[in-house]
């Protein structure tokens, strides 16, 4: 895990990942969260309406639709599990409803023991399906969830002998559009055209386009499952026979699945199996080529432009998502197979030259920036910028680094060994230490872990780094994390070497334009930009810190000798964390502990409203980048996500408003009152 990488602040060049529809003037946060409780309501009235049909292809739909247990009360509203099992049972005869239910249902297990597994619904399936891998594909699933090896080789062998690969993607496809038809308030999309935004599609073409988005992004429940079991796992007749199985399934999902799913699903058992990238290269042209011009605008970007009628023309009637995509390809007057010469978009040799220059630019402003601190005179930058060297190469999409001098270096591999040379050269500066004790591919310097531990006694962050190395006695390092007062990762002080070296690099104009043009309705400023890109090339450098998966290991099975050590470094965490990250950690260690008092509560449910709001808080005017300002300027994101709600008037969370410990906490004494009535 790197230093920034705990911070959610959002960097403004990566502004991408939480995108909204630009509008006239920002939305405040009565309107955000208005548009979110409409959709919510909505979403609750079309689950209503799915489960009351009469027709159980209709209320097995209900399944697709997240809806919390909290608003669906056994008593009052079934959970959505519970009507797709009724649905299942009331048409044992229907591949459709048998499939869906199968594809939606669990196939994972724990500790706690399994969640229901879709038995009935995977036999109705395979028993009306005994032909098709696609079906046969649950029960492989099925049976490794159960550890029922011999299961697993039955479903592999009956795949491999399989006539077909099918899914029902095409007749959900058809379902949905007729439930969108008849309830268009629950539609997720609105066809628009034209400068004034107004729709001039059909209901049936908004249909269509709703439930092309609703049945989008999605792999198979089996696909893990699968693609384990085609590993090899030690030279046996078993482990060849599955091999065998394994391949001839995986050509068969790849070459005639009748889904975008299906088809990579047969290209990953394929590769779990053992076959290279040139192996399998015709069958992932021929995925792409479809893909490219897939008849979906989920899919494909281009198919956005096409006519409504169009559209319905490829899926009307249309048996799969194969078929619709050979629709559109045969109206566009386009091959089924890709052309001589014919290369996917995400090719680097046929990139498109803007996004490629672009891409470059950015590159080459990384590099810059790591190797003006890697060149720089002072010790503390030299070392950020070494940390930062052993990735260039990576950033740079594999091409060769250049070293302050201009010339080109293979890789930076000198960089773990100069950076060493440069702690020993200073044992006394901490942040120092600190950035060299982190690991390396791996290897830790234990010299400079022995001065930050000497320098930074107070620190329970320092004394964590220890946590992973076997040879530390666990007992002991607890004692001294539970000793010490602060929690202290240094994120700051890195995040202040990039923000000085960015601002002796400027951003380069056209990289800050697109930044603009992205993201309009936020009002980022050239020093918000600085501020953001700092901390963006901060998370990217090599620089690791804080074990919380040692710190969680060593407290899993904690004795009455370590406990209270536990205790007290998860209340450290808790209330002195400057990460959410880290206060969750904290609070996650207390309540398994069962150390979390009514005060703690109170917090935690505080922090959890304020991260549950960060979304409707931060699509307002200049909210996410005064957010931003102020996590740079307290060190903290957790006093800056409590100003940011505190401006917002979201400082205290509804009284009827619950957390998803408390939940978690109302569920789990539901079940023990449910156990006990029994």
């Amino acid at each position: 895990m790197r230093t920034g990488s705990r911070w959610k602040i959002v960097p403004v060049l990566m502004s991408a990942a939480i995108t909204v529809h630009a509008a006239d003037a920002p939305p405040s946060v009565d309107d955000a969260d208005a548009m979110m409780s409409r959709y919510k309501q909505a979403q609750i009235a079309l689950f209503d309406a799915l489960r009351s049909d009469p027709s159980p292809a209709r209320q097995v739909l209900a399944g697709r639709l997240y809806v919390d247990d909290d608003d669906t009360p056994s008593a009052l509203r079934p959970k959505s599990a519970d009507v797709v099992a009724r649905a299942a049972g009331l048409a044992p005869d229907d591949a459709f409803v048998q499939w869906l239910a199968a594809d939606v249902g669990s196939y994972y297990s724990s500790k706690c023991g399994p969640t229901r597994w879709p038995e009935a619904e995977v036999a109705n399936l395979v028993r009306l399906e005994p032909d098709n891998a696609g079906a046969l594909q649950y029960a492989a699933a099925l049976a490794h969830a159960r550890g029922d090896q011999a299961g697993v080789d039955d479903a592999l062998a009956r795949m491999a002998s399989a006539r077909r690969a099918d899914d029902h993607l095409g007749d959900e496809i058809a379902a949905w559009a007729l439930a969108y038809i008849a309830h268009p308030v629950a539609s997720p999309f609105d066809e628009t055209s034209g400068e004034s935004g107004k729709s001039d599609a059909s209901p049936q073409s908004n249909a269509l386009a709703s439930a092309l988005q609703r049945t989008d992004f999605r792999s198979s429940p089996a696909e893990s499952a699968l693609e384990e079991s085609c590993k090899p796992a030690a030279d046996s007749d078993r482990t060849w026979q599955r091999l065998g199985w394994c391949a001839d399934a995986g050509v068969l999902l790849a070459t005639r699945g009748n889904s975008f799913n299906l088809r990579e699903l047969g290209l990953k058992m394929l590769a779990a199996a053992g076959a290279t990238r040139d192996d399998v290269a015709d069958l992932q042209r021929q995925l792409d080529w479809l893909k490219a011009n897939a008849a979906s605008p989920m899919q494909n970007g281009a198919a956005f432009t096409d006519a409504p009628a169009d559209r319905a023309a490829d899926w009307n009637g249309a048996p799969s998502e194969i078929a619709a995509t050979e629709r559109r390809l045969k109206r566009l007057g386009k091959p089924l197979a890709p052309p001589a010469g014919w290369m996917p978009a995400n090719d680097e040799s046929v990139e498109d030259p803007d996004q490629k220059a672009a891409r470059q630019t950015w590159q080459d402003y990384v590099e810059s920036v790591i190797n003006d601190l890697r060149g720089s005179s002072d010790a503390r930058e030299r070392a950020t910028g070494l940390a930062a060297a052993r990735r260039t190469s990576e950033l740079s999409a594999g091409g060769a680094a250049k070293t302050p001098g201009g010339g080109d270096a293979p890789a930076n591999v000198d960089a773990p060994a100069k950076l060493a040379d440069l702690a020993a050269a200073n044992p006394g500066d901490l942040l120092l230490q600190w950035i060299a004790a982190t690991p390396t591919d791996g290897k830790r310097d234990a010299t400079a872990l022995a001065n930050v531990q000497r320098l930074d006694k107070d620190n329970a962050a320092a004394w964590a780094l220890s946590l992973d190395d076997p040879a530390v006695d666990v007992g002991e390092t607890l004692q001294h994390m539970a000793a010490s007062h602060r929690y202290d990762e240094h994120s700051s002080e890195i995040i202040r070497i990039w923000l000085a070296a960015v601002k002796r690099h400027p951003v380069p104009a056209e990289t800050l334009d697109g930044v603009r043009a992205q993201s309009p309705q936020w009002n980022f400023s050239g020093e918000d930009i600085v501020a953001s890109t700092a901390v963006m090339l901060a998370a990217m450098t090599s620089v690791e810190a804080s074990p919380y998966t040692g710190l969680l290991s060593a407290c899993a099975t904690a004795d009455a000798q370590r406990k209270p050590m536990c205790i007290a470094t998860a209340r450290l965490l808790f209330d002195s964390g400057y990460s959410t990250t880290t206060v969750m950690i904290g609070e996650m260690l207390l309540r398994k502990l069962d150390a979390l008092g009514p005060d703690d509560q109170l917090r935690a449910r505080r922090l959890a409203w304020w991260t549950e709001s960060q979304m409707s808080i931060f699509m307002t005017g200049d909210a996410l980048s005064q957010y931003l300002r102020d996590t740079l300027s307290t060190g903290s994101e957790i006093e800056a996500l409590r100003l940011a709600a505190t401006r917002a008037g979201k400082a205290e969370p509804p009284a009827d408003w619950k957390s998803p410990s408390e939940k978690a906490a109302a569920k789990a004494e539901a079940r023990k009152a449910a156990a006990a009535a029994h």
